[in-house]
């Protein structure tokens, strides 16, 4: 992903309602990630939501965390198995 796009769906996410940018804004980070634009990526985290009281959810901000560094780091987001 280019940066052009990533600016794109940044401006898509912004006229997303409110309600609804949880899965948009996870989505983003994701997005950003993958191309190693960390800056984005932790601008992004700071709007994602905390952990809810269900507890720890695919669009907290914990989890994309995780998600975002183990993206940056190895390219994809699945879990290393041993």
């Amino acid at each position: 992903m280019e940066i052009a796009d990533l600016v794109e769906a940044h401006e898509k996410f912004l006229r997303t309602p409110r309600g609804q940018r949880s899965g948009a804004n996870a989505e983003l980070v994701r997005q950003a990630a993958h191309a190693r634009h960390i800056s984005a990526v932790l601008d992004l985290l700071e709007q994602a939501p905390l952990e809810t009281y269900l507890g720890l959810g695919s669009h907290d901000r914990y989890y994309l965390t995780l998600c975002a560094l183990r993206i940056i780091a190895t390219g994809s987001d699945k879990e290393i198995q041993r």
